[in-house]
C-alpha cells in the first residue's frame, strides 16, 4: 500500500511512529489524545488510511479495549498522554501481558529540556514525578 508518508521531504517523529505502525500492521489505535501524543494522531489523520482511531475517555478504557481487539486476532495499539495518568494503562496492560496477549503500548512524554524540573506530565522517576518505564518495564515486553 502507498501512503501519503512518501510524500513527504522531511519526516517527523510522529510520522516515523506512524510508519512504524503500518509496516507493523496495527489496524486500531485506541487512546486519549493529549498534548503530548497528538502529533501522532495528526500524522495517522494525514498520512494512514489503515488506522482506525477510537478515543477513549481514559487510558484504563484504552487500554483494555486495545486488549480485547487484540484478542480477536487484530493487531493494535494504545497510547496514552504522559505523566500521572499513564499509570491508569497498567490494568488494562497487565491483562494483556500476564493472558500473551500482543498489543503495542506508546505513551507521551515532557520534552526532554524538561525533564527533571517537574514539568506537567512528567513521568521520569525524578522526584516525585512517577517512573512511567519502571512501572511498565513489569507487564511489558
Amino acid at each position: 500500500m502507498l501512503h501519503r508518508s512518501e510524500e513527504r521531504t522531511t519526516t517527523t517523529g510522529a510520522e516515523l511512529i506512524v510508519d512504524l505502525l503500518v509496516e507493523a500492521g496495527i489496524s486500531r489505535l485506541f487512546g486519549v489524545p493529549g498534548r503530548r501524543v497528538l502529533p501522532i494522531y495528526d500524522a495517522i489523520y494525514k498520512a494512514s488510511d489503515s488506522i482506525t482511531i477510537t478515543a477513549s475517555q481514559n487510558e484504563q478504557g484504552a487500554a483494555f479495549m486495545a486488549d480485547g481487539y487484540a484478542r480477536t486476532g487484530h493487531r493494535t495499539a494504545c497510547v496514552g498522554i504522559s505523566g500521572p495518568v499513564i499509570l491508569n494503562m497498567v490494568t488494562g496492560v497487565a491483562a494483556a501481558y500476564y493472558d500473551s496477549v500482543p498489543m503495542l503500548v506508546l505513551a507521551g512524554q515532557a520534552q526532554v529540556q524538561s525533564m527533571g524540573r517537574y514539568a506537567i506530565q512528567e513521568a521520569t522517576g525524578f522526584g516525585r514525578s512517577p517512573d512511567q518505564l519502571g512501572v511498565f518495564s513489569r507487564i511489558t515486553k
